[in-house]
């Protein structure tokens, strides 16, 4: 299991979302290129804090303007892969089962950086995307 050693536990923050109601209005088009932001970060590499906190303000800012709004597991999937399932203590401690998915904000490179921000995605019974919660680092 996946431990946020205390002090970066601290320095993080935490936002929870209720998708149905929060976010600003997208168009289709915006929300799609705003997942694609999104799906481009998680796969740059992080070798310093500074890039992480980028990663951070970018999931923050995607997430605030209500673009993963709507979706089901089969949009998330499109749009950013099949996550992981959620099997790490984060996970358990906000809420989330296995049933649901995590995505890491970048891929570390080096040791300079030991926590990516995180968003995670929780379905409902009929795979709707009910609730994102997100752990940021800025």
């Amino acid at each position: 299991m996946m431990r946020v050693p205390n002090a970066i536990a601290g320095a993080a923050c935490a936002l929870a979302v209720v998708l149905a109601a929060c976010g600003a209005s997208l168009t289709p088009v915006q929300a799609m290129q705003e997942r694609e932001r999104l799906r481009a970060a998680m796969r740059e590499p992080v070798s310093t804090r500074q890039q992480r906190d980028d990663q951070s303000r970018l999931l923050a800012d995607v997430v605030n303007k209500g673009a993963l709004q709507k979706m089901d597991m089969e949009d998330v999937r499109a749009a950013f892969g099949p996550g992981q399932p959620c099997r790490i203590e984060l996970c358990s401690q906000h809420g989330f089962g296995e049933g649901d998915w995590y995505y890491e904000i970048g891929v570390i490179e080096g040791d300079k950086v030991k926590q990516l921000p995180v968003l995670i995605v929780g379905f409902d019974p009929q795979g709707r995307a009910a609730r994102i919660w997100t752990l940021t680092t800025h």
